[in-house]
């Protein structure tokens, strides 16, 4: 007897994770300013209660800037952002199981994308990156909310209008959600049952 065969492509699955303390070991963006300006680690880290998100990521490199890094300063040492153990390996495992793999994340494009530089074989995993948007500008950096979306007023990223394009766009098959902070639940909620958190 002969097996049928099916000419049907596979349903898509997707993974969805968090950059920062999910795939990094630590806060990418406050150890990029924090190791630049190694004697103002606690002002770093303080100033964040006084200033939102996005002024307080532009604040600290403008500091930079002020105190003469360069952007190629910068980053070079976003390249040297360390990884969480297995993550590459996770990632790479998810690849081959068919999946499509995505960061969404708060932080900013451009740290992201140096510390995948530095890691190829994650780098050649992670299809889309979902974050905020840092340009050059006046021989520094700027970072702007992440285009593309409405996000409503105030509000830089929202990690479910993200999360529910995409398992709207696709229909995933099975749908993987990681992440490590309050708001990331946002993109926990467009799971389904069956889906992995």
């Amino acid at each position: 007897m002969m097996e049928s065969i099916s000419l049907e492509p596979a349903a898509p699955k997707l993974a969805m994770f968090d950059f920062d303390e999910t795939l990094t070991a630590t806060d990418s963006i406050t150890w990029l300013f924090s190791s630049l300006q190694p004697g103002r680690k606690e002002e770093v880290r303080s100033s964040l209660s006084n200033m939102k998100w996005l002024e307080w990521q532009n604040h600290w490199f403008q500091e930079l800037k002020k105190h003469g890094l360069t952007p190629w300063d910068i980053l070079k040492k976003a390249e040297e952002v360390p990884l969480l153990e297995g993550a590459s390996d996770m990632l790479a495992s998810l690849k081959k199981a068919g999946f499509k793999v995505v960061i969404i994340s708060d932080s900013n494009d451009m740290v992201i994308r140096h510390v995948l530089r530095a890691h190829p074989a994650m780098q050649a995993v992670v299809s889309e990156i979902y974050s905020n948007s840092a340009q050059l500008k006046d021989g520094g950096f700027e970072v702007q909310k992440c285009q593309g979306f409405d996000f409503g007023p105030g509000i830089h990223l929202d990690k479910r209008v993200i999360a529910q394009k995409l398992m709207d766009k696709m229909s995933p098959k099975q749908a993987i959600y990681a992440g490590d902070g309050r708001n990331d639940l946002a993109g926990v909620s467009t799971l389904r049952q069956g889906d992995i958190v």
